[in-house]
């Protein structure tokens, strides 16, 4: 007896997202050396007077270091590691005017690792939204008819795999993705729905 057995249209949706991510870079001499006075120093009375550069000339032996102070505070000031008044020049700021961000979290410390400014890079994955499978692609494909008998693909207008997409990047092989690379966001960028024909 025939069973009636035919096919149907199922969508897979094209995604394209954008990913930012930032990769922690060994922290320089100099950066190190801010940190641990910022950390540990600068809550300490005895310390918080004394400007950085003269600890750095005093204690570390280091002659003319503004410069080289204004780099790295410029620098771990822009990845949100170490507060500190702008308008004061880095000659003149003393061991007590420093902070540690709260927001940045003990990890680049512990690790002698510091955060880089956030990149933005473009991927492309097809999703399979009914059985809930990501696949990694080169890019946009065309979007194509459904057959007569299909399954409405507005269902998943607004759905966007956001932790499919995220835990996907960070376990494939992108120019840019390295062993320390941190995955901050991912977002939808545009889709395309492709539809492939499945038996019943």
């Amino acid at each position: 007896m025939d069973a009636g057995y035919g096919s149907v249209s199922v969508p897979r949706i094209q995604l394209k997202s954008e990913v930012t991510h930032c990769t922690p870079r060994r922290a320089t001499a100099i950066e190190r050396a801010v940190l641990m006075v910022a950390r540990r120093l600068a809550v300490e009375p005895a310390w918080q007077e004394l400007s950085l550069a003269g600890f750095f000339e005093r204690y570390l032996q280091v002659p003319d270091p503004a410069p080289l102070i204004e780099h790295s505070l410029d620098e771990l000031r822009s990845v949100g590691l170490v507060k500190v008044d702008t308008s004061i020049s880095a000659g003149q700021v003393r061991i007590g005017q420093l902070a540690i961000s709260t927001d940045s979290g003990a990890a680049p410390l512990d690790d002698e690792l510091v955060p880089t400014k956030p990149r933005q890079d473009i991927v492309f994955h097809q999703w399979d939204p009914i059985r809930s499978k990501l696949e990694r692609t080169g890019g946009v494909a065309r979007g194509g008819r459904p057959e007569a008998s299909h399954l409405a693909a507005e269902v998943f207008r607004d759905a966007y795999p956001g932790v499919l997409v995220r835990q996907s990047v960070t376990q494939e092989d992108h120019a840019w993705r390295r062993s320390r690379t941190l995955v901050k966001g991912v977002r939808e960028l545009g889709r395309i729905i492709i539809w492939s024909s499945a038996r019943l």
